[in-house]
């Protein structure tokens, strides 16, 4: 659900997202989180990913940008990006 869980359990299963291979590869990869209901509603969720997006972008510029999530982390993930993919 979005009230819980924790992205510190990536720290641990890393591996079932394959996190270990995009590292190997040369990717870089941040795990990150974002505020969960009651403290945030989806929409808030969804700015939270898309903040982060924005940061990478600076951080690495000359890198493209991926998204990847798990669960409710997906789901607010390709909100984010559907998001951003809209014009205007």
């Amino acid at each position: 659900a979005w009230g819980s869980g924790s992205r510190l359990i990536y720290r641990l299963a890393g591996h079932r997202l394959h996190l270990d291979a995009l590292t190997e590869a040369g990717c870089t990869v941040a795990v990150v989180g974002y505020r969960r209901y009651p403290r945030a509603d989806i929409p808030a969720q969804v700015d939270d990913i898309e903040r982060v997006v924005e940061w990478a972008a600076q951080r690495w510029p000359r890198s493209d940008v991926h998204i990847v999530g798990h669960s409710s982390g997906a789901h607010v993930s390709v909100s984010a990006a559907l998001r951003r993919a809209q014009p205007g």
